[in-house]
């Protein structure tokens, strides 16, 4: 792993590596609720961050359940799976 780079951060597609599942979004959909942990990852940079070895930014969470939130940033309606 390596700290992170400007390019990670300024593409208009992120990928992300969550706790080993592999997500791509468009910033804009990561922004769209400002004060949030993308938000803060994403623009103000005080977030210690990592990247994989793809080049990924790492967030060590359970990346199983992701979907469910990155749904949400995109339609704005939370769909919680059973």
């Amino acid at each position: 792993s390596t700290t992170t780079t400007s390019a990670a951060f300024s593409s208009r597609v992120v990928r992300l590596n969550i706790g080993g599942y592999h997500y791509q979004s468009a910033r804009e959909t990561l922004l769209r609720f400002p004060n949030t942990f993308f938000s803060v990852l994403l623009e103000s940079g005080s977030l210690p961050t990592t990247l994989d070895r793809d080049g990924c930014i790492f967030v060590d969470r359970d990346g199983q359940y992701f979907p469910p939130v990155l749904t949400f940033l995109r339609t704005d309606e939370l769909c919680i799976p059973d």
